[in-house]
Formats: C-alpha cells, sequence, structure tokens
C-alpha cells in the first residue's frame, strides 16, 4: 500500500487555495478510509462530494471558493481539470467587468460526465477547446481575453451594446490589441464579426487577421 504523502497533497493545494479532491488525495497515498478518518477528525473540512479544504489552510485568493471548487469539480477520469471559465465569467476574471455574473460560464468537453450536480450556479457550453486559447489566472483556466469576446460575439450572451462598449474599453486600455489579433487562428465568420465589432467602435487597425483555411 502506498504512503501517504502529505507534502505532496499540501503542494497540490497549495495552487489550489488548499482545496483539493478525493482522486488528488488517492494518488498522494491517501485511501478512501483515509480520506474518511481525516474528515471525522476535522482536519480536512468536505466542501461539497469528493472535494476537500484543509482546515487551517489561509484565506489568499482574491477569487471566491466557488471558482475553484467548480474547476476541481470538472475534474475528469484522468485527473486532469477539464472546465473552463468563459464568457461572461472569463470578462470577469479579466477584470474587464467587476460584477460576479450570476452563472458561472465554464467550456467542457462535448464528453464531459458528471454523476453529482455542480456545487454552484453554472451554464455549461460543450465544445472542444485548444490549449491556445486558455490561460490560468490565480490558478484557474480561463479563455484569454481575444478569444472571450469572440465568443461572446459569437453567441451574444451579453447585449450588443454593452459588449462593444466593453471591447472599446479593452482596447483603449492596452489589453487587446491588433498583434494579438494577428497571431489568432480565426475562422471567417469569426474575423468578419470581430472586424465589425471593431469597425462599430472606431478601431480599424486589425485588417490581417490571420484566417483558417
Amino acid at each position: 500500500m502506498k504512503k501517504p504523502d502529505y507534502d505532496r497533497l499540501y503542494q497540490l493545494a497549495l495552487k489550489q487555495e488548499g482545496f483539493f479532491t478525493a482522486s488528488q488525495a488517492a494518488s498522494c497515498g491517501y485511501s478512501r478510509q483515509l480520506q474518511v478518518y481525516y474528515v471525522r477528525k476535522g482536519e480536512w473540512l468536505r466542501n461539497v462530494r469528493s472535494i476537500f479544504r484543509f482546515k487551517y489552510f489561509p484565506v489568499l485568493s482574491c477569487h471566491r471558493e466557488d471558482f475553484i471548487v467548480t474547476q476541481l469539480w470538472t475534474e475528469d477520469k484522468n485527473g486532469e481539470m477539464a472546465g473552463v471559465f468563459a464568457f461572461a465569467t472569463a470578462l470577469y476574471l479579466h477584470n474587464v467587468i467587476q460584477t460576479v455574473p450570476a452563472h458561472l460560464d465554464v467550456i467542457v468537453p462535448r464528453n464531459f460526465r458528471r454523476n453529482s450536480l455542480p456545487p454552484f450556479r453554472c451554464r455549461f457550453f460543450r465544445r472542444h477547446l485548444e490549449s491556445d486559447r486558455i490561460e490560468i489566472i490565480h490558478g484557474l483556466q480561463v479563455t484569454n481575453l481575444l478569444w472571450t469576446f469572440v465568443d461572446l460575439l459569437d453567441v451574444e450572451l451579453i447585449e450588443r451594446r454593452i459588449l462593444n462598449d466593453l471591447l472599446k474599453i479593452t482596447f483603449e486600455s492596452g489589453k487587446l490589441n491588433n498583434a494579438q489579433m494577428q497571431s489568432a487562428k480565426l475562422s471567417l465568420v469569426q474575423r468578419d464579426r470581430l472586424m465589425k465589432a471593431l469597425r462599430e467602435i472606431g478601431f480599424v487597425g486589425g485588417q490581417s487577421i490571420t484566417v483558417d483555411d
């Protein structure tokens, strides 16, 4: 039997605000029986099904625990976090908007399955997501800023006038620029939508956007 490795589990939890999953604990040598023992002892706090937190772990993040717990809830069979925060939730994590959206918008693979309900109010969007469209913010997987706007122009979850205002603010602040658009592999439809939005807000410097064949 594998010996419990506290240091390894703590290092995992350190990147996740003190939280960890049952499978992560098992990979560090903590059997199901040991997990129950530490919960009963009070050293581990059970947040939701199969997700725990060290009781005395300090509060470090500027983000609420629902982001961390939701991401851990999307853990797949390989121990990877399948969920990526997107749309309005991504705008919040990128500090483009200041109000936490009513739902956590999460992109998951088409074959994503869980036997339990999500711990918080989530909206799931099933599709493949290329790794170059993802970045890490405070340990959370988030669509990068350019693809967040591309996605929002596609699904129209935010009123177009408001979305254009946010896009303009983002360009004026320098968070988005022409170089980022040139390096992004956009489809023809995505390119046309983005260029139309840029013309509407008075930015016309992004003509040379790479288009997928």
